[in-house]
Order: structure tokens, then C-alpha cells, then sequence
């Protein structure tokens, strides 16, 4: 048996990460989640666990409004063309990570993005990971700038 790849969208229709990752099929892998071009914000309601496997947050460089997005028990979280800004990260169980938090023995790739304008109560501004993991920048331009 192979393995299946899993795709869905995030959008106006559907803002709500969490939502979109519980409608796929809990044994699909890899993952990836685009958020559609139109979309002006995101939502995350509870914390996206993973498993082990590797998702993907596919944006498409356009700004989009979000608020804390937790990564927990994925081997791999990649990070393309996403553009965040607006997260808050202050009520939650994690003061840190405005944007992006990513729990431990989590590997992080990031691809083209950009995080500004995100703020913790903590650490991390725009993103924070726990130990364990790595955390690589790939080709394309990053920033991750004017976060608090």
C-alpha cells in the first residue's frame, strides 16, 4: 500500500485551517494546504497536529491576515510562497510564535515567504520552534521583518 497525497483549500469559503486539514483523510500523506489567491485571512481554530508526516502550507505571495498557526507532531513542515500578517500569539497556550508555531522534532522549510507584522507575548515574533528540529531557507526571497 502507497502512500496518499492529500490536498486542500484555504479560502474565503473556507478560512479555517484546522477545518480544511480535518476534512482530509487522517492516514494521507504528504499534505498540503494552499490558500487560494483571493483569500484576504486565515484562521487556525486549534492546534493542526500531524501525525509524523510532512505538510505543506502553500500560499501564493499575496498578504493574507492570520492569526497564530500551531504546527504540532509533524516531521516536516514546509513553508511556500506564504505571505503572514496580523498574527497575534497572547491567547493561547503558546505565548510564543505570532504568525507560525512549530513544535518540537519538527524540521521547518521555508521557501519564499514573508512574516511582518506578527507579535508574541513571548518569543518569536513571526515564527518560533521548539528544539529538536531544523530550520532551512530556501531559494527565493524570505523576510521576516517588523515582528515583535
Amino acid at each position: 500500500v502507497g502512500s496518499q497525497a492529500c490536498t486542500a483549500y484555504v479560502g474565503n469559503s473556507q478560512p479555517d485551517l484546522f477545518q480544511a486539514l480535518s476534512s482530509l483523510n487522517a492516514t494521507c500523506t504528504p499534505i498540503t494546504l494552499y490558500i487560494n489567491a483571493s483569500t484576504n485571512a486565515i484562521s487556525c481554530s486549534s492546534p493542526l497536529q500531524g501525525g509524523r508526516r510532512t505538510i505543506t502550507l502553500m500560499g501564493t505571495n499575496t498578504k493574507v491576515s492570520t492569526e497564530q498557526i500551531q504546527f504540532l507532531n509533524f516531521t516536516k513542515v514546509i513553508l511556500n510562497s506564504v505571505y503572514l500578517s496580523g498574527g497575534v500569539a497572547k491567547n493561547s497556550t503558546s505565548f510564543n510564535g505570532g504568525a507560525i508555531y512549530i513544535g518540537a522534532k519538527t524540521d521547518v522549510v521555508i521557501r519564499g515567504c514573508i512574516l511582518e507584522s506578527n507579535t508574541a507575548a513571548n518569543r518569536g515574533g513571526g515564527l518560533y520552534q521548539e528544539a529538536q528540529g531544523s530550520l532551512y531557507f530556501e531559494y527565493g526571497y524570505n523576510s521576516i521583518s517588523r515582528n515583535k
